[in-house]
């Protein structure tokens, strides 16, 4: 009987601890470099040679949420941030997390973030010009 209630217990207490998670989700570059020069302004130039230069990424967002979410509204609430390789910055934001069996939605202000759950290709609306890793979100260092 004791084994059995250790195990009871075992097993809730891993039902309830989260699980975090992160999307990371890019453009390329060179994507950012060929946009930006079509512009063809002077700022735009200069963005698309920002772009040349930095060579990492052209956008990179990056969802930070709890797998509890995608099955539960309860947990719906993620974080999101966005970067360029023009340099912007638009910080960490909340996110509304929703999801259906094919698509994970980050609702961000008025713009929605969609990723296809099987080939983990992305985009705003039906676009799908962002590649996206799932890492493991590591909490060890929280101190609460």
């Amino acid at each position: 009987m004791r084994i059995l209630l250790i195990l009871f217990s075992i097993l809730l207490v891993n039902s309830v601890v989260a699980e975090p998670k992160q999307l990371i989700c890019e453009t390329s570059a060179e994507s950012e470099v060929k946009r930006w020069t079509a512009y063809g302004g002077a700022d735009d130039l200069a963005n698309a040679e920002k772009c040349r230069n930095f060579a990492e990424f052209g956008f990179r967002n990056t969802y930070t949420f709890d797998t509890k979410g995608l099955s539960n509204s309860n947990f719906s609430k993620a974080e999101a941030s966005r970067v360029s390789c023009t340099g912007y910055d638009g910080g960490v934001v909340e996110s509304k997390l929703s999801s259906t069996p094919s698509i994970i939605s980050f609702e961000t202000g008025n713009r929605t973030f969609n990723i296809d759950r099987k080939t983990l290709k992305a985009g705003y609306r039906t676009e799908r010009d962002h590649k996206c890793k799932l890492e493991d979100m590591d909490t060890s260092d929280n101190l609460i």
